[in-house]
C-alpha cells in the first residue's frame, strides 16, 4: 500500500471559469450551516461517498462549474454524480426533473420537483474514473492518472444552493493515509464562514513520504507539494518558494491567517502551465527544461501570485473585461519577484521583455484591429497573448509613469498595494474598469487618459507608442 500515493485535487475552476453564481449574495451574515461528510473510499477505488446537509430556500441547487477545454468526456459534473437520496426537513423525498445550464457561469443547476425552505439532506457518490483516460492537456490537474502513482481531480464534491453560508467539512479515508488541506482544522472539523474556501482549494491525499515543503512567513502557511523525480529540482524550487513567498508577504501583508497548497508535477516534453484557485494552486512542467528555461519559474509563481491578484480583489475573477489585469500584473509581479531575488538576470529579463513585446506585436497584427487589450478576455483562449502580454505592458508602462509623474512617491508596487487595501475581496467596493480608472485618475489625469487609449487600442501601431 505504501508505494501508491493519490493525489486528490478538488478544484472548483480554472481562471477560466471560477465563479459562482450571485444568488444568495446578501445572505453573507446567515448562521445557516452546509455540512459535508466526505468519504474516500481508499487508492484504488474511483469512487467518493458525501453525505450533506445544505441550506435552500428555493427548488434549485448547483453544481460546480466544468470547463470541456479541460475535461472534454463529459458535459457536466452532473454526469459523474448519482444521487443515492435526497429529502428536505419533512423527510418527504424530492426529485430532479430537469437541469439547467447558465451561460454567465457555465454552471448547470438542478430543479427539484417542489420548492425547498430549510434544509435539504443528501446522500451521493463521485464517480471519478474518468482520471485513467488520457487528455491532450499535460499541463492541467484536471483529470489526471500516473499508473500507481498518481492524483486525481474530483471538482464536483459539493453540492450547493447558498454558498455563503458557513460551512463544516469532515473527511474519512482508510487507515495508513495522510491527508493535507489548505483548511483551517477546528477539533476534528474544517469550518469556514462560506463554501468558496473549500470549493477552490486542493487535497492532497498520500500514503507514503511525499516530497513537501513547508515555509511560514508572517500570516501565510505554504506548502509545496512536489511530484518530481530529481531532487536537485526540489531543492531548487524549495529555494525560491522561500524567496518569493517572502518577497509578496513582504510587499503585500496578509491581514489573516492563509494556509495555501501548491502542487508541483511532471510532464514529457518542455510545455509548462497550471491552474489557480484562491488558497491552492496546480503547475505542471518538464523537469528536463528545469536548467534550460526560465518559463517554469514564471509558471511556479505566476501561480501563487494569483492569491494576491484576482483572489484578494473584489469582483475582479467575474470580470472577463479585466483578464489582463488578472493575468497580465500577476505576469509583472512575477518576474520582478524573480529578478529582484536573483533568479532570473538582467540578461534574461530583456530577453523575456524582448519575446513578451514580439507575441503581442505578431497577435495583434494577426487580429488585424479586431480585438483590444481590454476586450481580449471575452474570448481568452485565441487572444491569450494579448492578455497576457498586453496587461504586462500596462502594468510596466504604469510603473514608469507612475513613478515619473510623482517623482517616485507612487510606483506599480504601491498602487498594486492599495487596490488590495481598498477592494479586498469580502469588502462593499468592487474593482470594476472604471473603479480602476478613477484610483488611477487620483494618481495623475494625464495617465488615466493614455491609461484609456492603450486599453482600448486594437492596432500595434497605437500600442508601440507605449513601449
Amino acid at each position: 500500500m505504501n508505494k501508491f500515493i493519490l493525489y486528490l485535487i478538488i478544484s472548483a475552476s480554472s481562471l477560466w471559469c471560477e465563479s459562482l453564481p450571485n444568488a444568495k449574495t446578501n445572505v453573507q451574515d446567515s448562521k445557516e450551516v452546509n455540512s459535508y461528510h466526505i468519504t474516500f473510499n481508499g487508492l484504488k477505488s474511483r469512487s467518493i461517498s458525501v453525505k450533506a446537509r445544505i441550506q435552500v430556500d428555493e427548488n434549485e441547487f448547483y453544481i460546480l462549474p466544468h470547463d470541456k477545454r479541460f475535461l472534454p468526456v463529459i458535459e457536466s459534473w452532473w454526469d459523474v454524480i448519482t444521487i443515492e437520496s435526497m429529502s428536505d426537513d419533512s423527510k418527504d423525498p424530492l426529485e430532479i426533473i430537469e437541469f439547467i445550464k447558465t451561460k454567465e457561469f457555465n454552471i448547470t443547476k438542478a430543479k427539484l420537483n417542489r420548492e425547498v425552505v430549510g434544509t435539504l439532506e443528501l446522500t451521493y457518490t463521485v464517480d471519478i474514473s474518468y482520471i485513467d483516460k488520457n487528455y491532450p492537456n499535460l499541463n492541467t490537474a484536471i483529470g489526471k492518472s500516473f499508473g500507481i502513482d498518481y492524483f486525481v481531480v474530483a471538482k464536483p464534491l459539493f453540492i450547493f444552493s447558498n454558498y455563503r453560508s458557513e460551512t463544516k467539512v469532515t473527511i474519512s479515508h482508510p487507515a495508513g493515509l495522510k491527508i493535507t488541506v489548505p483548511w483551517k482544522k477546528q477539533n476534528e472539523s474544517y469550518i469556514s464562514n462560506s463554501l468558496r474556501e473549500f470549493a477552490y482549494a486542493n487535497i492532497i491525499l498520500t500514503s507514503g513520504p511525499m516530497k513537501t515543503t513547508d515555509i511560514v512567513v508572517s500570516n501565510l502557511s505554504y506548502s509545496i507539494a512536489s511530484f518530481l523525480n530529481n531532487q536537485e529540482s526540489v531543492k531548487l524550487i524549495k529555494e525560491m518558494a522561500i524567496d518569493i513567498s517572502n518577497y509578496y508577504v513582504d510587499l503585500f501583508p496578509l491581514d489573516k491567517p492563509v494556509r495555501y497548497v501548491q502542487l508541483i508535477y511532471s510532464v514529457p516534453g518542455r510545455d509548462s502551465g497550471g491552474e489557480a484557485y484562491p488558497y491552492s494552486s496546480t503547475c505542471a512542467f518538464s523537469e528536463e527544461s528545469m536548467n534550460t528555461s526560465i518559463s517554469w519559474k514564471i509558471t511556479v509563481f505566476h501561480e501563487l501570485f494569483h492569491m494576491w491578484n484576482s483572489h484578494r480583489l473584489n469582483g475582479v475573477t467575474q470580470n472577463r473585461k479585466m483578464e489582463w489585469l488578472t493575468e497580465g500584473f500577476t505576469e509583472f509581479m512575477t518576474e520582478r519577484a524573480l529578478h529582484k531575488n536573483g533568479h532570473i538576470s538582467k540578461n534574461q529579463l530583456t530577453s523575456l521583455h524582448e519575446s513578451r513585446l514580439l507575441r503581442l506585436k505578431n497577435t495583434m497584427i494577426r487580429k488585424n484591429g479586431k480585438v483590444s487589450i481590454l476586450n481580449s478576455g471575452e474570448n481568452k483562449g485565441p487572444n491569450y497573448n494579448i492578455v497576457y502580454e498586453g496587461g504586462w505592458l500596462i502594468a510596466n508602462w504604469l510603473n514608469n509613469e507612475f513613478k515619473q509623474k510623482t517623482t517616485n512617491q507612487w510606483d506599480f508596487e504601491r498602487f498594486l498595494a492599495h487596490l488590495f487595501d481598498k477592494y479586498p475581496e469580502d469588502g462593499d467596493l468592487t474593482l470594476t474598469v472604471e473603479a480602476f480608472l478613477s484610483e488611477v485618475r487620483a494618481i495623475n489625469k494625464e495617465t488615466e487618459k493614455k491609461l484609456i487609449i492603450l486599453l482600448n487600442a486594437s492596432d500595434w501601431e497605437s500600442v508601440k507608442e507605449f513601449i
